[in-house]
Formats: C-alpha cells, structure tokens, sequence
C-alpha cells in the first residue's frame, strides 16, 4: 500500500507523489468480483468509479438510476428517499435507468431490479437518485456512498478521484472525466485545485517589436478539464488492465453528449481470463512496489492465468427495509 499522504493541489505525474510503490494502487477485491459477474452474466453494464487516494484502492460497481417523479414536501421523506436508493431496498419492479455519454447514444434503457438483484447480488449495484434523464453530478457521490456503507467507511470524499467504465455501440472504454478530478470534494467555489496547474510554456509574444518573448499560461480550452492528467490516466489504465483482466486497444479523445470540449477515451476488450483472487491482486502489487510505475501496473502472469472467479461480492449485510412510499418522493 502507497504509505504517501494526499496532498492537494496533486502533482501531475503521480510518480512525484508515490514513488515506485504506485503500483501499490489497486482494485478493491469486492469490485473485482463485481466485473468479472458482470462478465459471466454476459451483461454490458456501465461501472462508476473512484480512488481513494488515502490508501490509494481503486472502487468501482455497475450504475444505475433511480427516476422518481411524485413530489413530497418533507425533509425526512428526501433523506428517506436518499438512503433507500443508496441501500438499493426498494420494489423489485422498480426501473433502474443506465445510458451511454455517447453523443451519438441518448437512450435510457431500464432494468428491473429483481434482475439486478440476481446477477450482482444484495447491494452490488451502484444506485443513482434521478430528478432528471442525466447522471451529471450524481454518479460519483452515489458511489461514495455506497463505498462508505458497503466497503470501506474511512474512505473521505474530499480525498477521491473519479472515473468511469462505460459503453457505446463500438464497445467498452474507460473515461476519466470527473469534477473530483477538478476540484477536491466537487467544491467548484474552492480556490484549491485537485492537481497542480499545467506548467506554463515560453511562447511567442511580440508586443511592439521590442519584446520578443514572454511566459504566459499554456490551457488548451478543448480539453475536459476534469479529465485525469495524461499520467494519472495512463496510472489508473494499467491497474485496471491488470487487476480486472482486460486489455486496452486505443486511446483517444471523446466528445460527451452535452459537452463541447473534448474528454480521454481508452477502448479495451476484457481478456479470456480476468484476474480471480484478491490474494493473487494483492501479492502481484506488492511484488510490483520496489520497480518503477509501467513495470508495477504490468500484467502479472500469475493474475492474469487465474480462473474466472465464481464467488459472489463480498458486501456488507442488508440494512432494515425502508418506510414505506419513500419511492415517491421528488429531488430538489
């Protein structure tokens, strides 16, 4: 485990900030069972994501939201509503919405949760609440708090990083884009940014004839910019590959429904054989601490040959049901 304290603004290569034990930087094991069902099941489900980077462990569970469009008046009835979602207790009929940030995809395809309840199990899925066709804002503090109840209630808002595993017609890819990524906690009025400004560049700047160069801010205005730095991205795209099996194919640049700058995209396929036991995650990690960072998040040979893993998440117990009706409650 990375033993380096976070401290913002990050440094944009997180070898700076963690050394040679970036490797260390992993997928929780319960989430790495949650993929690899979501594998089995032949489902194509889109995953949301954070980094704790206290302990630098990576979470990740499928998305889906929660559209609810009879108002109530009542404080107690929206916290009432907040924690049933959370908790995923609600009716099994209820629709649970998921979509693509596809420009080219506005489709929101619902799913029964008593289907979801059979695939991933009791608290598997990351439920989103909904006051509109659009998970912009929500999805990454629904995920927080769904790791707080179910994996680890250490983990700090402020501290997190966020990412996202999702799907178009071409296939899957992992997007780094994320307020948390901005702006520690989502806090858009914090003076304090998440990582370290881009250092500026020697450019030229001629004023009058007589000034031939000058140093000015170098921003390119079309990129996202909560978009993970370059080496952060690429950090996060090798645990990913070596802790859940897969394989990136492309990198490149997306453009978000809604958004008019442009976001990274890495493409990848899942491989024959994804990672099975978090001893094995864990063991290859450690391994990896004492080389430099694109030896450490490598493909290990002995995760990489394990068997499919067959053994459900490992979450916490369910909570009590909830009151009754909290489903019709409206979101500010």
């Amino acid at each position: 485990m990375a033993s380096a304290a976070t401290i913002f603004p990050l440094p944009r290569d997180p070898k700076e900030l963690l050394g040679p034990g970036a490797g260390t930087t992993r997928v929780a094991p319960a989430c790495i069972n949650l993929w690899q069902t979501t594998l089995r099941s032949g489902r194509l489900d889109t995953f949301i994501g954070i980094i704790d980077t206290q302990k630098w462990i990576c979470y990740l569970a499928p998305c889906f939201g929660i559209v609810v469009s009879n108002p109530k008046e009542t404080f107690k009835q929206l916290v009432d509503f907040y924690n049933a979602v959370r908790d995923g207790v609600f009716p099994p009929d209820t629709p649970c919405m998921a979509n693509s940030t596809s420009a080219a995809d506005k489709t929101m395809v619902g799913t029964p949760k008593s289907e979801l309840d059979h695939i991933y199990g009791a608290h598997g899925v990351c439920f989103v609440p909904l006051d509109k066709p659009s998970f912009d804002g929500y999805s990454h503090k629904a995920m927080h708090r769904w790791v707080v109840r179910y994996c680890d209630d250490s983990v700090k808002w402020e501290r997190c990083l966020g990412f996202a595993i999702q799907r178009d017609a071409t296939g899957y890819y992992i997007r780094h884009a994320s307020t948390l990524n901005e702006f520690p906690g989502q806090m858009r009025e914090s003076i304090i940014p998440t990582f370290q400004p881009i250092k500026p560049l020697m450019v030229p700047n001629y004023v009058c004839c007589c000034i031939p160069w000058g140093q000015v801010p170098y921003v390119d205005k079309t990129i996202e910019p909560r978009d993970l730095p370059t080496e952060w991205a690429r950090l996060l795209e090798g645990v990913l590959e070596r802790d859940l099996g897969i394989r990136i194919t492309i990198t490149d640049l997306m453009q978000s429904r809604g958004e008019h700058q442009l976001s990274r995209r890495a493409r990848f396929v899942p491989v024959a054989a994804p990672p099975a036991a978090a001893s094995s995650v864990a063991s290859s990690a450690s391994a990896a601490s004492g080389s430099g960072s694109g030896a450490a998040i490598a493909s290990s040979s002995a995760v990489a040959s394990a068997a499919l893993a067959a053994t459900p998440p490992v979450l916490a117990p369910p909570p009590p049901p909830p009151p009754s009706s909290v489903l019709d409650v409206k979101l500010p």
